[in-house]
């Protein structure tokens, strides 16, 4: 997603520098939205969308993001969960 789409989609980073994009009038986790579309469908409750080692937070291009379930979290991540 690039940077004028994000314009045109009505975002902003929050304080912990995620990128947050207006979906149906609430602001959602770009990284999960971009993730459900990828899929076709929510994510399920347990479902965590993560990046890749390396990653900005910034950049949800579905190439760099993972899916993990609650058993299987990244035990390299620094999300602290």
């Amino acid at each position: 997603m690039g940077d004028g789409e994000r314009r045109a989609m009505r975002s902003y980073i929050d304080s912990a520098g995620y990128v947050r994009v207006l979906v149906d009038g609430v602001y959602e986790l770009e990284h999960r939205v971009v993730m459900s579309a990828h899929l076709g469908r929510p994510l399920r409750a347990g479902e965590r969308v993560h990046r890749k080692p390396g990653i900005s937070r910034r950049d949800n291009r579905i190439e760099n993001l993972i899916l993990r379930g609650r058993k299987k979290h990244c035990p390299t991540c620094t999300c602290g969960r």
